[in-house]
């Protein structure tokens, strides 16, 4: 027996959700995650192209869904200062600068704190920041090319392997480069 179906008004918002978690979802995991056909799944998909929230990749079982981004930049991270991508951002979109100052304020630290990480630490050439908004969120992503924060975490804390950095992340904020930053913006993002 498979999951309780959603309500069919649920499902765009359900699509929304696994879109947070993963970069591409396709019509038969939506079907299996909200208990429903996969034609019930495409035609919510197939809705959501067509209001330009989504768009898709592929033909027939193969298509793949993903975010529309509102936003995208490829940035060299050698002397790039993230507040000025912030403004860039901010200054660049009239969905991002009609946020709520609440939610405005909250979305900027994130933002700022997640790049900074990428250039004090990834070690990349480069970063892409993609930016999508949505009825009731703003989603960005922070893509570079990096060894990644748990080899950065393992390897600073001499740590034997991705298992035990990540215990170390679960601890709370830390910092492998205490005299620049103490690590509670990555911690309370």
């Amino acid at each position: 027996m498979g999951p309780k179906p959603v309500k069919s008004d649920s499902i765009p918002h359900l699509i929304r959700d696994l879109l947070a978690e993963k970069n591409e979802v396709s019509s038969g995991e939506v079907a299996e995650i909200a208990g429903v056909t996969r034609q019930a799944a495409h035609y919510h998909l197939r809705r959501m192209v067509e209001t330009g929230e989504i768009t898709a990749a592929g033909a027939g079982r193969a298509s793949r869904y993903v975010r529309r981004s509102l936003w995208t930049k490829r940035f060299l991270l050698e002397g790039l200062q993230e507040d000025r991508v912030w403004n860039e951002l901010y200054n660049g979109t009239s969905e991002v600068e009609a946020l709520p100052e609440d939610a405005g304020a909250i979305a900027r630290f994130a933002f700022t704190e997640m790049l900074n990480n990428a250039i004090d630490h990834s070690g990349s050439e480069y970063v892409d920041v993609p930016v999508t908004v949505t009825e009731d969120r703003l989603l960005f992503s922070v893509i570079d090319t990096g060894v990644g924060a748990f080899e950065h975490v393992r390897k600073a804390k001499d740590l034997e392997d991705h298992p035990a950095a990540i215990q170390e992340l679960a601890k709370g904020k830390l910092t492998t480069d205490p005299a620049r930053h103490t690590g509670e913006g990555i911690f309370f993002t």
